[in-house]
């Protein structure tokens, strides 16, 4: 049993955060990753708040959502499928989405062409959930229904 305490990494207790009220503080945010170089965190925000979806469903995006396999734009994302709720959802695609891409991709050398197939964000923590069902104690237990 002592093993299904690693299988999640959520505290006990509240999750409160503060909310971002105004487009002000939204700017300061943007202006703070940049200034920080923190690429990553930058487009994050920014697609979350362009595409207006949870934090768990951009984290999951790949650059095939974004560009077809000639680097032409998307119009639409049409293969996010929510975390919360497993719905497919058709997203149309703004270009300040694209600008706020080419700023990452210019500030961090990646080539999205190069890429099309794997998630714009890679984490060793997001890898392991994802790689999760391999594990022994997966195949034993339906720990989803946990």
């Amino acid at each position: 049993m002592a093993q299904l305490r690693n299988y999640s990494t959520k505290l006990e207790g509240s999750t409160e955060v503060d909310p971002i009220w105004n487009l002000e503080d939204m700017y300061k945010m943007i202006e703070y990753f940049k200034v920080k170089e923190d690429w990553n965190n930058y487009l994050i925000f920014k697609l979350a708040s362009l595409l207006v979806r949870r934090i768990g469903d951009i984290v999951m995006l790949k650059w095939c959502y974004f560009f077809d396999s000639k680097g032409e734009r998307c119009k639409y994302v049409t293969t996010i499928k929510e975390q919360k709720t497993g719905k497919y959802i058709k997203l149309p695609l703004a270009n300040e989405v694209f600008e706020s891409i080419e700023l990452y991709c210019e500030k961090t050398g990646i080539n999205p062409l190069k890429h099309l197939n794997e998630y714009i964000f890679n984490t060793k923590s997001k890898t392991a959930w994802l790689e999760r069902k391999a594990s022994p104690i997966y195949l034993e237990n339906d720990l989803d229904a946990i």
